[in-house]
C-alpha cells in the first residue's frame, strides 16, 4: 500500500510562483490534456489549414517590403506561451475553442477572397481562442504584431499620421513663441520649410511602443481588461512622444540644434525610452485565478470536424487559385524619349526580368522598363487607387540594395521628386521617383499621400509612377 506522502504527490501539484509563495493544487484528471492525442491532432490540423498563410508569411519576410521585425514578437510570444504552460495548464471554455475552430474554418473558406494579411490575423486570433485567451490576451497582441504590417500601415496610415504630426507640431511651436504654420506635411517656421517625411509619421515608433506594451503586459500576466487599458493609454502616449520628437527635430533642421543623422537617431531613442518608462508605470492587474469552465463534451466532435475541414479546404483552394485583387488592366504607349533634369533621353524598351514578369501578372495596370545612356526608367500606369503601387525602394531593398536617407528634391521646373541613394557591391546610384496625374499633372512623392488623394478624386487618373535611376558614366 502506498504511503500518505506518495498518495499526496500523485494527486497534488506543488506550485512555486513569485516571491517564494507556496500553493498546493489538486490534480484533475485532465491536467495533462494539453499534451493529449487530441491536442496534437488539433495542432497538426491547424498547421495544415494555415499552410497557405505560413507560406505567404515566409515570402513576405523576404520581399523587402517590411523590415523583419516581426520575428522578434513571434519569438517573445512563443516564449510566453511555453512559460505560461509551465506554470499551469491552459484552461478555456469549450465554446471558445469551438469559436476558434469556426474562425479558422471561415478563413479557409475565404482563401480566394480575403487578402493574405487579413487571413493571417484571423488565423492567429482563432489559434489564441483554441489555447485560451484568459491569460494570453497580451500574447495574442504579440502574435498580431509579428505579422508584416509595418509596410501596410505605412501605406494606409502614413499620410494621415504625417498630417496629424504636422498640425500638432505647429500648435506646440506656436505655444513656445515661434511663428509657425502648416503647409500640407511641411512645417513653416519663421520662413523656413521643414518637411515631415514618412519616417516622421511615427508608424515604426508606434509599432515599437505597442511591442513594448504587449511584452510588459505579457510579463505581468495581465488580465484582458488590464491589457486593453495598457494599450488605450500607451498608444496616445507614444503618439504624443513622436509629436514632441518632431518638434525637437524641427529645431535641428532650422539650426537651433546640432545637425547630423546621429543626433536624429539619438533624439528618437531618447523619446522612445521616455515613453517606455511611462508605460512601465501603467497599472497592471494580474490575472491570478482562472475558473475552470464547464466542459461540453458534445462540442469536441464539432471542433475537430471544423479543423479537419479547414485543413482540407485551405490548401486545396490555395493550390488552385492564389489571391488576387480585382483589377481593370490598362495599357500605355511605348515611350521613345524622356526628359529628366532638362536633358532629353532616347529610350530603348528592355525585356522585364522573370521577377518583374511575375509581379506584372497581378499588377492592376501596365509596367514598362526602359534604358538610355546613364539612365534607367521604370514606369507603372494604374487607373485607380491600389495597394499594389508600392514605393520602388521596397523592390530595390528586396534586390539587395542598401537604401540611404530620402528627401524631397525639387527640379528646375518645380517638379517634386523623392530622392535617395542606393548601393550594392560598391556601386552607387541615385534614385528619383514620383507619381503624376495624367489629368492635371499634379504629382506626389509619397505613395500614401497619392493613395488617399486617388480615393478622394478618382477622376484625376490614370496615374503614372516614374522611377528614374541614374549613375555618373554608367548604367544600372
Amino acid at each position: 500500500m502506498a504511503s500518505f506522502t506518495e498518495r499526496f504527490a500523485m494527486n497534488h501539484t506543488i506550485i512555486f510562483p513569485r516571491f517564494g509563495s507556496l500553493y498546493i493544487r489538486k490534480k484533475s484528471a485532465d491536467h495533462c490534456s494539453y499534451f493529449s492525442k487530441e491536442t496534437w491532432i488539433s495542432l497538426l490540423l491547424v498547421a495544415v489549414a494555415s499552410w497557405p498563410v505560413l507560406r505567404w508569411y515566409a515570402m513576405r519576410l523576404q520581399d523587402g517590403g517590411d523590415e523583419p521585425w516581426g520575428i522578434l514578437p513571434l519569438l517573445v510570444a512563443c516564449w510566453f506561451l511555453c512559460k505560461n504552460h509551465e506554470r499551469e495548464k491552459f484552461v478555456t471554455d469549450s465554446k471558445l475553442r469551438l469559436a476558434g475552430a469556426a474562425l479558422i474554418f471561415l478563413v479557409a473558406l475565404g482563401t480566394w477572397h480575403l487578402p493574405p494579411l487579413m487571413r493571417a490575423a484571423f488565423s492567429l486570433i482563432g489559434m489564441v481562442l483554441l489555447i485560451g485567451p484568459q491569460r494570453n490576451s497580451a500574447v495574442c497582441l504579440l502574435l498580431l504584431l509579428s505579422l508584416p504590417v509595418i509596410s501596410s500601415l505605412q501605406f494606409y496610415l502614413g499620410w494621415p499620421l504625417r498630417v496629424v504630426v504636422t498640425e500638432c507640431s505647429v500648435i506646440l511651436l506656436n505655444l513656445m513663441g515661434f511663428s509657425a504654420h502648416a503647409d500640407a506635411t511641411t512645417i513653416v517656421v519663421n520662413g523656413q520649410h521643414v518637411a515631415v517625411d514618412p519616417a516622421c509619421s511615427g508608424i515604426r515608433f508606434l509599432w515599437h511602443g505597442c511591442f513594448f506594451a504587449a511584452t510588459f503586459a505579457a510579463w505581468r500576466r495581465s488580465s484582458s481588461a488590464s491589457t486593453f487599458l495598457v494599450f488605450v493609454i500607451a498608444i496616445p502616449m507614444v503618439m504624443v512622444a513622436n509629436i514632441i520628437r518632431a518638434c525637437v527635430l524641427t529645431f535641428q533642421e532650422t539650426g537651433h540644434l546640432l545637425k547630423g543623422d546621429a543626433v536624429h537617431e539619438v533624439v528618437g531613442l531618447i523619446f522612445f525610452l521616455l515613453s517606455a518608462l511611462l508605460i512601465l508605470r501603467l497599472p497592471i492587474r494580474e490575472c491570478r485565478s482562472v475558473v475552470t469552465p464547464p466542459r461540453h463534451v458534445w462540442l469536441r466532435p464539432a471542433r475537430m470536424m471544423l479543423l479537419a475541414a479547414a485543413a482540407i479546404i485551405s490548401p486545396a483552394l490555395a493550390a488552385t487559385k492564389s489571391w488576387q485583387a480585382s483589377s481593370s488592366m490598362i495599357t500605355s504607349e511605348v515611350l521613345t524619349t524622356y526628359e529628366f533634369m532638362d536633358v532629353d533621353y532616347d529610350l530603348t524598351k528592355i525585356d522585364p526580368t522573370a521577377q518583374e514578369m511575375n509581379f506584372s501578372q497581378h499588377f492592376p495596370g501596365s509596367i514598362g522598363v526602359y534604358q538610355s545612356a546613364g539612365l534607367h526608367l521604370i514606369v507603372r500606369d494604374v487607373a485607380y487607387a491600389t495597394r499594389q503601387l508600392h514605393p520602388s525602394s521596397d523592390c530595390l531593398r528586396a534586390a539587395g540594395y542598401s537604401i540611404g536617407a530620402a528627401k524631397v528634391f525639387v527640379d528646375r521646373k518645380g517638379g517634386h521628386w523623392w530622392h535617395y541613394r542606393i548601393q550594392k557591391e560598391g556601386h552607387r546610384f541615385d534614385v528619383h521617383e514620383r507619381i503624376v496625374s495624367s489629368l492635371d499633372q499634379s504629382s506626389w512623392t509619397d505613395v500614401s499621400a497619392w493613395y488617399w488623394s486617388a480615393l478622394r478624386h478618382p477622376l484625376n487618373g490614370p496615374w503614372r509612377a516614374e522611377t528614374v535611376i541614374t549613375v555618373n558614366g554608367g548604367l544600372l
